[in-house]
């Protein structure tokens, strides 16, 4: 059912010097203390982080088939799991396809985690149930009531899942509980989380908060409720606009309850999170602004630059430590780092029923495409010894594919006064035409 209801709305006017460039995407995780301090009315409810160390060495994992992850959830395990692998969970996923919801475990949050050796524990193909491109931004939420771990995911874009575990491991498939058929308008429903959080107006005990497309290719964040955290009912309209903060989209969205106050948390297409205060009943509507920054040592840096020097890193999560100790919602939020260049949320990897309208692509660019970057011209192969490049039987096209100006041959300059036709020396070079005598 739609969200009927009016709902007040108050939007004052953001700090555009607060809101500086970032480096890429933010995922779940822990926050990443900048040096630039937080606008007053956010920095008085969020704690503040440093870096610590990575936790999870990505150079050694088993399977890592894109070289990139994203949405890591951190999830204690004692007094909830006995035969869980390790005392804290660590659930993650590549971006792009196959993706797949993958396990690392470990007795510390500060790690060191361990892979899973059955990874992924969730793939694109589940019989009977789905079989996608992908699935990824793994979401896992403790249900006190059923004591089973649950697992929210995406696959394809427009749609996310549940599936269920009694051990964080092994999960049994619940079913489908968001789709874009069941919010008309939208064309992507996807970087789903939940949370327990009462609603005793509409019969609630748990929120979904996730990221939605609509026609117009702008992000937004959207919500829901649900008694039972199946069935759940979705509001029409969206929570957070990106008109709203000035900015094309949003996404990762996240529920932060601290000091009394109800936070939804998300992340922009310029890299920095935000926070808009929702009130305990999702009435209010008070946008604070800023509430982190990427490193400045990496926002100093030109943006294709940047994106290049993302594309030579490997991924990594890193561990963070905060101030006061978090809320009953409040989850570590971690930046992604020394990952290829992150898919922008203005630009996510779609499946072929889900075109945009600007660019017309099934598929999502890759992070070369979207900055840019052309991929130099590959050298064949050379040529079998007494044989000439092009030659019968040899490597065809060489000469044509280093073309003047091209790696591989430097650009011969022409001397001053040389004529580009005429006899040619045996040198190769232009004969120089000999001088006039004086008169």
């Amino acid at each position: 059912m739609a969200d009927a209801r009016p709902r007040p709305s108050t939007a004052p006017h953001i700090d555009r010097r607060t809101a500086l460039l970032g480096t890429g995407t933010v995922v779940a995780g822990a926050v990443l203390a900048a040096a630039i301090p937080a606008p007053p009315a956010a920095a008085d409810v969020l704690p503040t982080y440093r870096f610590v160390r990575e936790a999870l060495d990505t150079s050694s994992l088993a399977y890592n088939p894109t070289g990139e992850l994203i949405f890591p959830c951190l999830r204690g395990t004692a007094g909830r799991l006995t035969d869980a692998p390790g005392r804290f969970l660590l659930y993650y996923a590549p971006h792009d396809a196959p993706g797949g919801i993958c396990l690392a475990y470990a007795d510390s949050p500060e790690g060191p985690f361990t892979e899973h050796p059955g990874n992924p524990i969730v793939s694109r193909v589940w019989s009977p149930h789905y079989s996608v491109s992908h699935v990824s931004s793994p979401h896992v939420m403790w249900n006190a009531e059923h004591r089973e771990m649950w697992l929210y995911f995406h696959g394809e874009n427009r749609t996310t899942r549940l599936a269920r575990s009694r051990d964080g491991v092994r999960f049994t498939y619940q079913g489908v509980v968001l789709d874009t058929s069941m919010i008309p308008g939208t064309t992507e429903t996807s970087y789903a989380r939940v949370f327990e959080h009462r609603l005793p107006d509409r019969g609630a005990r748990y929120v979904m908060v996730f990221m939605r497309n609509g026609t117009n290719d702008h992000r937004d964040i959207g919500w829901g409720w649900s008694a039972d955290g199946i069935d759940f009912d979705f509001a029409r309209d969206p929570l957070v606009r990106h008109t709203d903060v000035g900015v094309s989209n949003l996404s990762g969205p996240h529920l932060v309850v601290r000091g009394g106050r109800t936070l939804v948390v998300y992340h922009t297409d310029r890299g920095d999170i935000r926070a808009t205060e929702v009130g305990a009943d999702f009435s209010l509507r008070r946008h604070l602004g800023t509430v982190h920054t990427p490193m400045q040592g990496a926002a100093r840096l030109r943006p294709l630059r940047r994106a290049v020097l993302r594309l030579r890193r490997r991924g990594a999560v890193h561990v963070l430590r905060g101030g006061p100790p978090p809320g009953r919602h409040h989850r570590h939020r971690t930046r992604r780092l020394n990952t290829p260049a992150p898919r922008p949320v203005g630009a996510p990897e779609r499946d072929a029923s889900d075109r945009s309208p600007t660019t017309g692509l099934s598929r999502a660019p890759t992070p070369r495409e979207h900055y840019g970057i052309t991929p130099g011209r590959v050298r064949p192969a050379p040529a079998p010894p007494g044989r000439r490049p092009g030659s019968a039987g040899g490597p065809r096209g060489a000469a044509a594919i280093r073309r003047r100006g091209s790696p591989g041959r430097p650009r011969r300059r022409r001397r001053p006064g040389a004529r580009s036709g005429g006899p040619r020396p045996a040198s190769g070079r232009p004969a120089t035409p000999p001088r006039a005598a004086a008169s």
